[in-house]
């Protein structure tokens, strides 16, 4: 091959992989945590905390029109840490599903969310998600029900076995691969550590 076009295609190259990473950078695509052989997304993760962070502003201003305690928010860091955490038991839940529940494990998850389909289509809940957590309710299905589903699933499907999720779980978690790429955080012994300062 000549000079020139070897030039060339490693110009190519260097080019597909810039516009490859601006694109990754812009969209929040690139991940905060590899968890076995997936990613969190930044995209997700911030969507999530601030999910978090707006329901604990809601609740605050209805307990106090309501003249009810009013809950109080952990403070950003402490929904960062939250999040992430929920976020990484929930992609290795994901990943770890139908060794548990069975190959039929997602008829059950569409079964649980088709129970509660004419609450979750009525425009009087959706209102509420928008309101409470900011979320569309296609959001709050991938958020929040069907990792809930799941963990019903998985829950029923090791008490037939005479098996508590959350031992399950705490097992998965000390044998994953975790790897935090997000500032403030790692993963030891497997358990999400806040860096102290």
């Amino acid at each position: 091959m000549n000079t020139g076009r070897k030039f060339f295609i490693i110009l190519l190259l260097m080019v597909g992989v810039g516009i490859g990473g601006y694109i990754l950078v812009k969209g929040d695509v690139f991940p905060v945590a590899v968890v076995d052989s997936g990613f969190i997304s930044a995209r997700t993760f911030d969507r999530s905390v601030k999910a978090l962070a707006q329901y604990y502003e809601v609740s605050a201003k209805n307990a106090a029109a309501n003249n009810k305690p009013v809950p109080v928010s952990p403070g950003t860091a402490a929904l960062k840490k939250a999040m992430l955490a929920q976020l990484i038991q929930d992609e290795l839940i994901a990943r770890n599903f139908h060794a548990v529940a069975g190959k039929d494990a997602d008829a059950v998850v569409l079964k649980k969310l088709e129970s509660v389909k004419d609450k979750t289509e009525s425009a009087e809940f959706q209102n509420a998600v928008r309101a409470f957590y900011g979320l569309s309710i296609d959001e709050f299905k991938d958020f929040v029900l069907i990792p809930e589903a799941r963990r019903e699933v998985i829950t029923d499907a090791l008490r037939a076995k005479h098996e508590d999720f959350e031992a399950w779980v705490k097992g998965l978690q000390t044998k994953a691969s975790v790897f935090i790429l997000l500032r403030g955080f790692s993963w030891e012994k497997g358990e999400l550590k806040a860096a102290t300062n």
